[in-house]
């Protein structure tokens, strides 16, 4: 959506998608995944997970940065 919708229009939209976001929750989408054993392939593909979900954050707090 960040990248359809004006800056504007996606802050209003994310506050309704996400209410709850600004004050930490849903914590599941804001906590890195444990990966806890690095040679089991199944596992560390948690890795990926957790570069791609910080790329996507920092897009996101970008996008909704006051300006």
């Amino acid at each position: 959506m960040r990248r359809v919708m004006p800056a504007a229009e996606f802050r209003d939209w994310l506050r309704r998608f996400l209410p709850e976001l600004a004050r930490g929750e849903p914590r599941s989408l804001l906590l890195p995944a444990v990966v806890t054993d690095r040679s089991d392939p199944q596992l560390v593909h948690l890795d990926g997970l957790n570069l791609s979900r910080a790329w996507c954050m920092r897009s996101i707090a970008a996008a909704t940065a006051r300006r």
